[in-house]
């Protein structure tokens, strides 16, 4: 295989580039939509989940508010039921407290301590003589406070279990207004985590509810070890609640590393805060599910379109490399062509030549073998006069093979000029019959010249008109065996046209052959076609001669059962008497033609 070019290795280079080129784009164009898209909905994600956030954080709150207002609500109850100087019996005090109990749910127990920390009543048997609880935080808190404050403290006051409990206190005065006590209230934990496990916050979430100066009360999921503890120095204490008593912020909680979006409310006229914490990660579980199968979705688009480009870069480039040696192979021919064409030439102007030099001594050769024959100088043998015969038969046929060569050059070379003038067909083909009348009855042959009266006249060459007919009948002569019959028809159909065909019952030609017989210098192999000799120009002839009239020849032939060969002249050559008295005239006016 021969190497490309330079113009076709560019070509297939810029064809490669640009496919490449358009694979990149195409590769970028996805990718930058597929990277837009997913950093869009990425933060349509982390924006609905800081909503969620906040409204969770907001419904935390409003619970949270409703429940502490019915605890302090059953702490103000219960001291105005009891009275603060009265003197009750503890076992009637006690059964009221628990009977307040049982009415708030809210509440495990109440516990009411004198201003020195000692109980006096509680809905809960303690042990006798129980310490006193001064030093409690709880009790310290309430007591320096107007409002209900919150303590987390071990379970002493109550029998629920080893869990840390939630302390609600408040403080009551005597009637001086001097301080009398503590009331007290534990708050019942799982009363409130029922609720808190009613949130969607997912497997990762938080709920806390801790107070204002950051210990922690509460929490989802429970963590007995944090409860307690106090986390005033985070994030939410030191950063976000001096500014907002309500907001959204991500952090990552040091306990897991995790990030989380939190939602926080400070609990209005209540020193206690909640905070509703989701995991930033399982919000982000569904896009970066979505993102992945996009992306392999989009990746899976780009390897395919790779795909389709690389096969197309390889047919674009094989037929680039085909195309190449097409127009290579074009131009070889085409210089084949031109060397043809100019060797024909050659060839045409060298017979021309040849043909007319050989024209001269072998007109010479014809007159001294007639001068001969006819012992026109002196008395000769009659074997020499057979002799000059033959001499003079053999000089003419030789003289009408190198008569149709050099026509036939002429033509090729453009040379053969047409002398037009009127033209009577029905005498053309009488004189053509005459002339091979010879040849017809010695080959025993029956002859039949159909040329109605009233036909008209054309306007052609004369010579060259009895040239086609000639060459056709010669042609008939040569392929019908003896017996067989050949008809001579001039016509002049309703078309305005003339039709000169000429039909024999002869040997005929396949389909097939036809076109070779049409061809210069070929024969159709038969037994027939050497009974006269021939260079198989006869009929490419005629053909070439009809077509300079500016008609066409037609062949219909069969094999074993003849050919007939029509000649058609057109109608602008078709002559009627007026148009021969113009023609003949002084002047040469313009032809009325049929």
């Amino acid at each position: 295989m021969p190497l490309p070019s330079p113009a076709m290795t560019l070509s297939s280079r810029l064809q490669t580039s640009l496919v490449l080129g358009g694979i990149l784009f195409v590769a970028v164009t996805l990718t930058a939509m597929f990277l837009w898209m997913s950093w869009y909905t990425r933060r349509v994600v982390i924006a609905d989940t800081y909503v969620s956030s906040s409204n969770l954080a907001l419904s935390v709150d409003q619970f949270i508010a409703r429940t502490i207002e019915t605890i302090d609500l059953s702490l103000r109850v219960s001291v105005e039921e009891i009275g603060v100087d009265a003197a009750h019996k503890p076992e009637k005090v006690d059964a009221l407290l628990a009977e307040r109990v049982r009415q708030f749910s809210q509440i495990t127990s109440l516990t009411v301590l004198g201003p020195d920390g000692a109980v006096r009543f509680s809905s809960t048997r303690l042990p006798k003589h129980s310490p006193s609880l001064a030093e409690r935080n709880f009790f310290t808190l309430a007591r320096e406070s107007t409002g209900i404050r919150f303590a987390v403290e071990e379970p002493t006051l109550s029998h629920v279990g080893s869990k840390h409990v939630i302390v609600a206190g408040r403080r009551f005065n005597g009637p001086k207004g001097h301080f009398a006590g503590v009331v007290l209230a534990t708050v019942n934990s799982d009363y409130i985590m029922r609720f808190f496990y009613t949130l969607n916050i997912g497997e990762q979430g938080l709920i806390a509810l801790e107070t204002s100066d950051g210990t922690l009360l509460l929490r989802r999921p429970y963590v007995d070890d944090y409860i307690g503890r106090n986390f005033s120095s985070g994030v939410l204490f030191q950063g976000m609640l001096p500014w907002a008593s309500s907001g959204v912020f991500p952090m990552q909680y040091q306990t897991d590393g995790q990030w989380r979006i939190v939602g926080y409310q400070r609990v209005e006229r209540l020193p206690l805060v909640v905070q509703v914490a989701l995991s930033q990660d399982e919000a982000l579980a569904n896009w970066w599910y979505t993102s992945r199968v996009q992306a392999a979705a989009g990746g899976a688009i780009v390897i395919i379109i790779g795909t389709m480009a690389f096969w197309l870069n390889r047919e674009l480039r094989a037929r680039l490399l085909a195309h190449g040696h097409l127009r290579k192979t074009v131009r070889q021919l085409e210089r084949a062509r031109l060397r043809a064409e100019e060797s024909n030439r050659v060839k045409s102007q060298f017979m021309a030549n040849m043909s007319h030099e050989l024209r001269t001594p072998l007109n010479a050769i014809i007159g001294f073998s007639e001068v001969i024959r006819d012992a026109l100088v002196g008395p000769v043998s009659p074997r020499y006069r057979d002799y000059a015969r033959d001499i003079q038969g053999s000089g003419k046929h030789l003289l009408g093979l190198i008569n149709d060569v050099l026509d036939l050059s002429k033509i090729e070379l453009g040379r053969l000029e047409l002398h037009e003038e009127p033209v009577d067909l029905a005498k053309v083909a009488h004189d053509c019959h005459r002339l091979i009348a010879d040849r017809i009855t010695s080959g025993g042959l029956d002859f039949a010249l159909e040329a109605p009266a009233g036909l008209p006249t054309v306007l052609g060459d004369e010579l060259r008109l009895k040239q086609i007919i000639l060459n056709l009948l010669s042609n008939s002569v040569k392929f019908t065996p003896a017996g067989g019959r050949i008809v001579l028809a001039i016509s002049a159909p309703p078309d305005g046209t003339v039709v000169i065909a000429v039909a024999d019952t002869g040997i005929g030609m396949k389909p097939e052959e036809i076109p070779i017989a049409l061809e210069p210098f070929r024969q159709i192999d038969s037994a027939l076609n050497r009974r006269y000799e021939g260079t198989g120009l006869g009929l490419p002839l005629a053909r070439t001669l009809v077509e300079l009239h500016g008609g066409f020849l037609n062949v219909i032939s069969a094999a074993g059962r003849g050919t007939t060969v029509t000649v058609t002249l057109p109608a602008d050559r078709v002559l009627w008497t007026t148009d021969i008295a113009q023609i003949s005239g002084p002047k040469t006016p313009a032809i009325f033609r049929a």
